[in-house]
């Protein structure tokens, strides 16, 4: 059994490349209070966070969101959880640092 594989053409690139490059601010880090780490189902975002925060760069980590529709029947808990389980626990910042509240 053979995959059909759609091709995409330089147009295609053109355009994705100008929505990549728009959503990289090319921004300088600098330290801060307080860190806003955006809600996502892609546990690399929180995992980034982190290393951040370990790395001293804020004192403060916060993050915002809860599950989609589209996400809420695989969600395996608060975020903590979610990294524990994806082998990050380790990682998670002292309680008193960070601020999680799950929607409803």
């Amino acid at each position: 059994m053979s995959v059909k594989q759609k091709v995409i053409t330089d147009e295609q690139w053109r355009h994705a490349r100008t929505i990549w490059d728009y959503h990289q601010m090319h921004h300088d880090l600098r330290r801060c209070d307080v860190a806003i780490g955006l809600g996502s189902h892609d546990l690399g975002v929180a995992h980034a966070t982190v290393e951040l925060y370990h790395a001293g760069w804020f004192p403060l980590l916060v993050f915002s969101g809860a599950t989609s529709p589209t996400t809420a029947a695989q969600d395996p808990g608060p975020l903590p959880c979610r990294l524990a389980s994806a082998g990050g626990a380790h990682t998670w910042p002292p309680a008193h640092t960070a601020d999680l509240q799950r929607g409803g």
